[in-house]
């Protein structure tokens, strides 16, 4: 599913104007690829947001995912980690309500998503919890989801691929239980079948939807030299002005730091991550030791190219499915 998609517009509109926090500094930096607009970043962030990796696989196989899905092993978060660690966090904000975005892969395929989803409601009981999920499953999904959805007040953001299911039931059942569904159509003239791999007929009906739509998919452009500079990388990445990407006991910068050790093993790559490249949830003795990392550049950056004015080509590209070729992300 297309994470980056669905709130790059956004950051590069707040990144821009310098608004990504209310109360932090901000500080003129490099302009990149874009001489009509210097770029503002925020630094002394506070965590405020936090992406759970609730998986690394998905039961779609999209070219280019963001999360390396189509190449990833069958992962997920630890419950009994994840409840040590958001409980750490909690002792370390007391006063604080982080928001929650749960994340994939697919986040549905993680059996103990609804366990998640409470605790962090009962830890953080203002704080604004979603789900993103290519919808799939939630047509089949039981009462149980649908009430805990509606009890923890979770708002559910589907990207609509172009693949033959049923979505209507999806949205009678949302409106039944009362819960916010906010989709996103990613863009295609055709509709997949997600059976057999096979264009099965135009999809007239989502291309009158795409004519309205801003996002659409594109691709992650990774430099498996690591030759980027990073520190500028960092300052210009709009990504920084939103959630900070936790798996099983780690922190990162943000989720494709998370997914990158899959890159890297599935095409042999060899890149280095240590433990300056996340901060363990665990270990941590303060906030400031966690504010401190989440607002300092890190060597993993080196290896991404996207900037903050390339989230889109101007052209919207066709979806497809996963061929597993590193050209997908480079």
């Amino acid at each position: 599913m297309k994470r980056r998609d669905f709130i790059c517009g956004l950051s590069c509109m707040l990144a821009g104007f310098g608004l990504c926090e209310a109360k932090t500094k901000m500080i003129p930096q490099k302009k990149c690829n874009n001489p009509s607009k210097d770029m503002y970043i925020p630094i002394n962030k506070e965590l405020s947001e936090i992406y759970i990796e609730t998986t690394f696989h998905c039961n779609l196989n999209c070219k280019s995912c963001d999360a390396f899905s189509p190449i990833s092993k069958q992962e997920m978060v630890k419950y009994d980690e994840f409840l040590r660690d958001f409980s750490k966090i909690k002792e370390l904000y007391p006063n604080k309500d982080i928001d929650i975005l749960y994340l994939g892969g697919e986040p549905l395929l993680n059996p103990d998503l609804l366990k998640m989803v409470k605790k962090t409601r009962e830890l953080f009981p203002n704080g604004k919890q979603s789900i993103m999920t290519n919808g799939i499953l939630l047509a089949d999904m039981d009462e149980e989801f649908w009430n805990s959805m509606k009890n923890n007040n979770v708002k559910l953001r589907v990207t609509c691929h172009p693949v033959d299911i049923d979505r209507k039931k999806s949205e009678l059942l949302a409106e039944k239980y009362g819960i916010e569904l906010e989709s996103d159509v990613i863009y295609s003239d055709k509709l997949y079948d997600i059976n057999t791999h096979k264009v099965t007929k135009n999809n007239l009906e989502n291309s009158e939807q795409q004519k309205k739509c801003k996002h659409h998919w594109s691709k992650p452009i990774m430099d498996i030299s690591g030759s980027q500079d990073y520190i500028e990388k960092f300052y210009t990445c709009v990504h920084r002005c939103f959630g900070n990407s936790y798996f099983n006991g780690n922190l990162y910068l943000c989720w494709r730091h998370t997914h990158l050790r899959v890159f890297s093993d599935y095409f042999n790559l060899n890149i280095p991550i240590t433990k300056n490249d996340y901060i363990k949830i665990a270990d941590v003795k303060d906030a400031k030791e966690i504010n401190d990392f989440i607002s300092s550049p890190n060597k993993l950056c080196s290896y991404c190219k996207q900037c903050h004015n390339t989230c889109f080509n101007g052209k919207p590209k066709e979806w497809g499915f996963s061929e597993k070729d590193i050209s997908e992300w480079t």
